[in-house]
This record gives structure tokens, C-alpha cells and sequence, in this order.
């Protein structure tokens, strides 16, 4: 078989080229693993569940300061009607129900006086905010004082005190909520005097008995 050159430059040509991309790898060859890729960089899909201190939510939220916290206790609830206008230190009532803790407390009792305070809220709804003003009926505040609770007047009341104490111990009332005149609670007109002496006939003389 006879050599000609140009068989003599492919066979070079062959031989040569293996060594060539032994001494110039391409860049894919020097990526790691499959496997291993992403282990020390988090992507953009693990970088949104991974969230720093700044991002965390107080469940609780921030503390209320101005908001008044209620005494310790266990909220004893009444329902009654007003018997007479209120004072600034309490309200006679007539007991309509109540809760368990309150009726443990009445223990059978029909009437209650209730303390009250200056700490003591009044809420106005239904007819009593309503009011005369100009000739014209219309809206009153939503808190009132002790002078809105008049006679005749649906109560509800809160109190927070201990369990199983008893009407004496019972602390002043934190709530009252006035419903305004009812005729549940309606109080039953006085009976006026009785002017006329039965000593004296109808001219005003005094009489004579028999």
C-alpha cells in the first residue's frame, strides 16, 4: 500500500485530536453533580419561606396602654330593673335574672343595691339616648352618668369579683347598660294622701261622735 501525503496529515490529524481536548476541557465539565447543585444556594422559592426577624408578626399585637384593664375576677352578670333614681354611689334595683355566679350571690333575693363608682362605665342604648331637645326628638350620647338612671329604667349589670362571695362583698359595678323605661319595670304610681279628716264634716267643723 502506498502512502500518499494526504493520508499521511489525516492520520496526524486523528491522533492529535484526543490529545487536544484532554489539555482544553469545556467549561460544562467543571459544573459539580446534579445532586449536589443547590445545596449551599437557596433560590428564589427557598429564600421566600425563610423569613427574618424583621418579618416575624406578634400573634398577641402591641399592648394597648391606653385601653383600661378590667380588675381580677369573675364577671358576675344582672339583669333588674331601677326602683329609684340612682346617686353617685348606687342604685336600688329589683332583680330580673341572672347569671350562676350572680344568682349564688342574691341567693334568693329580690332586691339588690348596687355600688357605684367612678369608675363605673354607663352605656345608653336603645330609649335611652333617645331625648327631647328644641321640641324634636333625637339621639343622646352612648355614656351617660349615674343621673340617666332614672325609676323605671331595664338595666343590665357587670361586676367582677371573686366566686362564691356574697351581696355585702360585692365590689362596684365596672358596666351598667341602660335601656331606658320599660313597662316590665314601670314603678306603680304613689297613692296620694288622704287629706280629708273623717274627725271633720265637709264645713270643716270638727265632728261629733255618737
Amino acid at each position: 500500500m502506498r502512502t500518499t501525503p494526504a493520508l499521511l496529515a489525516l492520520s496526524l490529524a486523528l491522533v492529535a485530536a484526543p490529545a487536544a481536548l484532554n489539555a482544553n476541557p469545556s467549561p460544562a465539565d467543571d459544573r459539580p453533580p446534579a445532586a449536589e447543585r443547590g445545596k449551599d444556594h437557596a433560590g428564589p422559592k427557598d429564600a421566600k419561606h425563610h423569613k427574618g426577624p424583621k418579618d416575624v408578626k406578634d400573634p398577641k399585637g402591641p399592648e394597648d396602654e391606653t385601653r383600661p384593664r378590667e380588675p381580677k375576677g369573675t364577671n358576675h352578670l344582672l339583669h333588674a330593673c331601677v326602683t329609684a333614681d340612682a346617686t353617685d354611689d348606687g342604685v336600688e334595683l329589683r332583680v330580673l335574672r341572672g347569671n350562676r355566679h350572680m344568682r349564688d350571690v342574691l341567693d334568693g333575693a329580690t332586691t339588690f343595691r348596687a355600688d357605684l363608682s367612678g369608675d363605673t362605665t354607663v352605656r345608653l342604648v336603645g330609649k335611652a339616648r333617645v331625648r327631647t331637645e328644641d321640641g324634636r326628638r333625637g339621639k343622646g350620647p352612648r355614656i351617660g352618668t349615674f343621673a340617666d338612671l332614672d325609676a323605671g329604667d331595664r338595666v343590665m349589670l357587670k361586676f367582677r369579683a371573686p366566686r362564691g362571695g356574697d351581696a355585702d362583698a360585692m365590689p362596684a359595678a365596672t358596666l351598667v347598660v341602660d335601656h331606658g323605661p320599660t313597662v316590665r319595670c314601670a314603678v306603680p304610681p304613689a297613692t296620694p294622701p288622704d287629706d280629708e279628716n273623717p274627725d271633720e264634716n265637709p264645713d270643716g267643723e270638727p265632728g261629733t261622735s255618737l
